[in-house]
């Protein structure tokens, strides 16, 4: 078996493991939680639901950091997302798989198939870290130009205010120079 199936068998249990265990743990925590309030930090303890305490359960004890996390995995929308993103990558296996059989039955060797493979991702790695440099650059760049652009903005506004002043000041002398010529 090659390595992209052994991979992609190994990331199918994983991720419906991950998903499973998830799901069962999120729903033990709604259940079974409680947060301690002594301020002992780290720590949750499972407890029975007073109306279920003379039956056998089992309960979890887990750290807070685990508890919110499953919390945060529990939400339906970041839940739907999960989701969706695990069946594109499911998809996205599926077609790899497909085009990989297409080139075997061309008549490429699996050995030529990884070898260049392999060649492949180390030229995608290469190209990844050289735009990941530009594009570095580039937000410092913008950075720069946005807080220049935004010192520029405050002066401006500085300045708008100050003739705001300025013209409020000589509307109101020319106003107090017409009382005056209309009392004289």
């Amino acid at each position: 078996m090659s390595k992209f199936w052994q991979a992609r068998a190994s990331w199918k249990e994983t991720v419906s493991s991950t998903v499973t265990g998830l799901s069962d743990g999120a729903a033990r925590l709604r259940q079974n939680l409680q947060v301690p309030t002594d301020g002992r930090p780290g720590e949750a303890v499972g407890t029975p639901p007073e109306s279920q305490a003379g039956k056998t359960q089992q309960y979890l004890r887990l750290p807070v950091e685990s508890a919110k996390k499953l919390r945060w995995y529990d939400r339906p929308d970041l839940n739907h997302l999960v989701q969706q993103n695990l069946r594109e990558k499911n998809d996205l296996f599926g077609v790899n798989a497909a085009l990989r059989q297409v080139l075997l039955s061309k008549g490429i060797s699996e050995d030529d198939l990884e070898s260049e493979l392999e060649e492949k991702l180390l030229e995608v790695d290469r190209t990844r870290t050289f735009d990941e440099g530009v594009n570095s650059v580039l937000v410092a760049s913008a950075a720069d130009e946005i807080a220049s652009l935004r010192n520029h903005i405050d002066q401006q506004a500085n300045e708008i205010e100050h003739l705001k002043d300025r013209w409020g000041s000589a509307i109101t002398m020319q106003n107090v120079g017409h009382v005056q010529a209309h009392q004289g």
